[in-house]
């Protein structure tokens, strides 16, 4: 009988079922499509279709399986999209909301609480991307939200939450601790619900679901006629980078709609000022952690790009027109701000250095090199605590070479590629795996595909990255400035 590992990621376009053997191939996938709706700073998708969505993946895979047996099942999501349902009629009372959603900013400016204090218990800080804004947002504007958290029927969750939830009949209402954080509402030393912010942003604890460890061999769940071990629930980053980043000082980056930086620090809290202290995983016997730089937009700039410019180009067409570009610009991208260490809202999108002789293939190469300055720059925070030799990148634009090579150019570490784009599942897997005993030492889906190593001298580095932060800083010191100016003259 043919065993095997099941995987269910929850994607910002897509959820895909995986069935992975005991050697670690992908042996089949099933993937359904998602459609988000953009509206203003709102990004949503419709609650029961994203249901829909996923048992017609998971039963797919399942029929692939046959009689195969089903070792253990894990299940992966976006970390900080949740939805608000009741639990009695099972009736979603919200969307799904992303976690680009941005819906709370002005609520999350009026909060009574300092970064510094947020930061110490939950290793975030004070935004809009998180879940307890947006959570409270619904309950102060959605009168069924409010009349539901008053009547004790509201239940909050991630997307892995929701699904489990319904997978299992209602039977199953619990989150890990790398979705539980990302709430904004989660102790990470104490490894519970803080009832500080609970208060703070007006959530019952009725309405949040146990706490469970990422990995863990008590749960079961019943579908589609099979009893499933439900090994594992964790956030779709930390599963993407977990195989690189299990041992300290280990650092992987994932360029997917964002890109993330993430370095391991065991079982120890490490704080840099402004980069996240995100939990990688726990178990049953141990809490690890990771510190976490974030770039908001990322395949999600190139994607406002082809719109802006109607261009029309996928990932693949990005290299030649690289390599027919002959000026650098400067660009920052920060569609939905910019992530850690700034926390900045109010510094706009901005093209540098255009001259009669640059073009489009100028601003494509000059935008891909914006990304890589950003990555750059949480790198070198976490060089000051956590030495890092080398980088190993995953996601859609891990494909871009040039993407690759410059990062490999700006940070002076050799960058090695993740050979499979399905990195989130079989790095959940091959956590589910060696959960089970299984060895994975054979695992070839693991290995890396290509290594980039610098070939810009450490006089050039020095010079283009110092131009590249001038160029930074003095962007977010005019918008401060144009900032204060509109406030002066409203007065």
């Amino acid at each position: 009988m043919k065993k095997y590992f099941l995987v269910t990621d929850f994607g910002s376009s897509s959820v895909r079922s995986l069935l992975l053997g005991s050697e670690g191939k992908i042996e089949a996938i099933s993937k359904k499509e998602l459609n988000p709706s953009y509206e203003g700073d709102r990004v949503e998708y419709d609650a029961a279709k994203l249901i829909e969505a996923c048992k017609s993946a998971l039963e797919a895979a399942l029929r692939e399986a046959g009689d195969g047996e089903i070792i253990s099942f894990g299940v992966a999501c976006q970390r900080s999209t949740f939805v608000i349902w009741d639990k009695i009629t099972g009736v979603p009372l919200t969307p799904v909301i992303s976690w680009q959603d941005g819906r709370a900013r002005e609520l999350v400016a009026r909060l009574k609480i300092s970064n510094s204090e947020i930061h110490s218990l939950t290793g975030l800080y004070k935004t809009p991307y998180y879940s307890a804004p947006k959570i409270k947002f619904c309950a102060e504007n959605e009168e069924k939200v409010a009349r539901a958290f008053a009547e004790r029927r509201a239940a909050v969750g991630s997307v892995a939450t929701y699904a489990l939830w319904n997978l299992s009949g209602g039977k199953l209402f619990v989150i890990d601790p790398t979705l539980a954080q990302r709430t904004l509402l989660f102790n990470i030393k104490k490894m519970k619900w803080e009832p500080r912010l609970l208060e703070l942003f007006g959530v019952p604890a009725a309405a949040l679901p146990e706490v469970v460890p990422t990995f863990q061999k008590k749960l079961k769940i019943n579908f589609g006629g099979r009893e499933l071990p439900l090994g594992g629930i964790i956030g779709d980053q930390q599963a993407a980078v977990m195989a690189f980043t299990a041992e300290k000082g280990k650092a992987a980056v994932n360029y997917g709609t964002g890109a993330f930086l993430l370095a391991g620090t065991g079982r120890e809290i490490i704080r840099i000022r402004g980069l996240l202290n995100s939990v990688a995983f726990t178990d049953e016997k141990n809490n690890y952690y990771l510190l976490e730089s974030t770039v908001n937009s990322c395949g999600t700039f190139l994607q406002w790009l082809n719109l802006k410019f109607n261009l029309n180009l996928r990932i693949e067409d990005l290299e030649p027109l690289i390599k027919k570009s002959g000026t650098r610009l400067f660009v920052l991208p920060s569609i939905g701000g910019i992530g850690s260490p700034y926390w900045d809202y109010d510094t706009l999108t901005t093209f540098s250095g255009f001259t009669p002789a640059a073009g489009i293939n100028d601003l494509i190469r000059s935008s891909v090199e914006g990304i890589a300055f950003f990555i750059a720059d949480g790198l070198e925070k976490i060089k000051k605590k956590l030495p890092v030799s080398s980088l190993v990148a995953s996601g859609g634009l891990s494909h871009l070479d040039y993407l690759l090579r410059f990062q490999g150019d700006i940070t002076g570490l050799e960058v090695r590629r993740f050979r499979d784009p399905e990195a989130t599942a079989l790095g959940l897997g091959r956590a589910l795996a060696l959960q089970s005993g299984c060895p994975v030492e054979e695992w070839k889906a693991f290995e890396t595909d290509r290594k980039y190593l610098p070939v810009m001298s450490a006089e050039e580095r020095t010079a283009v990255f110092g131009e590249w932060k001038y160029f930074f800083d003095g962007m977010r010191k005019l918008y401060r400035g144009r900032k204060q100016v509109r406030e002066k003259s409203s007065k």
